[in-house]
């Protein structure tokens, strides 16, 4: 029974969801500034898939340390464990992990490992704060994965969509959409770049976003169908705010 609850409750956000693709987003809201965190503060995430529409999991975020230069929380996984991560000024992470769940490629390879932990120089541009209508910011990053001592290079494109309502199971809020494109610069003879694009609903009310929708894919050239490279896709992941608290 709980498990079909949280399965309706899923599809209930999906179609949140695509409520908030764009259409009747207001374009005249007044200038978002960025957020001011405390030890302690903490939000609890719950991960669906988004092609099955079933929970996966949950992240739990809790800010350990709050300083002039960074912010460091320790991100809890269930299942998995925990780690701490470093966010500079807005919530820019300076790590994060390559898009999980796109199948193992063959002979040389510019890509890092699906699903691998990697750093960001400079920190990732999710945020520009104060965010306004219209705004938009681009800037390229390096991308390194301190386990094999590899890197590549990514170009981060990002806009706000606009603002809007969103209900999660931590309540109701008004929130502004971004977007955000992100080209890792992983191409081979064989494959296209990867191809990574997702949205965050940011929530002045919490201080944190409050949805993410993620996914990535790419073109495989030895694989035709249709007449085209076949696309081969990520895991399809989608993440909603159920509990959070501020000091």
């Amino acid at each position: 029974m709980f498990a079909t609850a949280l399965k309706r409750l899923s599809l209930v956000l999906i179609v949140v969801l695509a409520g908030c693709a764009g259409a009747g987003l207001r374009q005249d809201f007044g200038a978002v500034e960025a957020p001011t965190v405390a030890v302690g503060d903490r939000w609890v995430y719950q991960v669906i898939n988004g092609y099955n529409k079933l929970p996966v999991g949950t992240i739990t975020h809790e800010v350990l340390a709050v300083t002039p230069e960074y912010v460091e929380v320790k991100v809890t996984e269930d299942p998995g464990g925990s780690f701490t991560r470093r966010f500079g000024a807005g919530w820019n992470p300076y790590s994060g992990i390559m898009p999980p769940g796109l199948p193992p490629g063959f002979g040389f390879e510019k890509t890092l490992p699906s699903g691998a932990r990697v750093d960001y120089a400079p920190a990732f541009p999710a945020f520009r704060f104060p965010l306004v209508p219209g705004q938009h910011w681009s800037s390229r990053i390096t991308v390194t994965d301190p386990s094999l001592g590899r890197s590549l290079e990514a170009d981060v494109d990002s806009r706000v969509i606009g603002l809007g309502q969103v209900t999660t199971p931590a309540g109701q809020f008004d929130a502004v959409k971004v977007r955000h494109d992100v080209y890792y610069r992983d191409w081979v003879w064989w494959r296209t770049q990867t191809w990574e694009w997702y949205f965050d609903w940011y929530a002045p009310a919490v201080n944190n976003i409050v949805l993410r929708d993620s996914q990535a894919q790419y073109r495989d050239y030895t694989r035709i169908i249709d007449k085209a490279p076949e696309i081969m896709r990520s895991d399809w992941r989608i993440s909603h705010l159920v509990e959070f608290s501020r000091r």
